[in-house]
């Protein structure tokens, strides 16, 4: 009896349907949909070297100060943001400073210290020797870590 009902109302839709001439409607939303912002504003570039993280999770900005020569202790801003640009707080960020060619730090031991807004300050860097110095930053946001190195060289 169910199945009987079934066949009958879709038969009666399907016959009922071929005998119109009007084609079926479809709402479509509006062609200048209004519901997002128009006058969204986009983030100005961060001061600095821009490079993105080894595996990509984040891009990170360094500014360094000039001069930065030996026996200079300097403060360096960094700022982190993920992959669609938007600041990233709350990280764990550890430095370590090193002489490439001799394979040592320098005189002093950096640290990082968060500002707020994805920004950071590397604190305490000196170089103890001219030459070629790295500059590694290990990143940690609950379970992903990712890294990133500059190379800066002092006089």
């Amino acid at each position: 009896m169910i199945i009987s009902k079934i066949s009958v109302f879709v038969f009666a839709i399907a016959f009922g349907a071929c005998g119109s001439n009007e084609a079926p409607t479809v709402d479509l939303p509006p062609e200048n949909d209004n519901t997002q912002p128009t006058d969204v504003t986009p983030t100005p570039e961060p001061a600095g070297i821009m490079k993105s993280t080894q595996d990509a999770y984040y891009r990170v900005w360094l500014d360094i100060p000039e001069p930065f020569a030996v026996g200079l202790v300097k403060n360096l801003d960094l700022t982190v943001r993920n992959t669609d640009g938007l600041p990233v707080s709350g990280l764990t960020i550890s430095v370590m400073f090193i002489h490439k060619e001799m394979g040592h730090g320098g005189s002093k031991i950096p640290f990082v210290e968060e500002v707020g807004d994805g920004k950071y300050v590397i604190k305490n860097v000196a170089a103890s020797m001219r030459g070629l110095w790295s500059l590694s930053l290990d990143i940690v946001e609950e379970a992903v870590t990712d890294l990133v190195a500059y190379d800066i060289a002092i006089s």
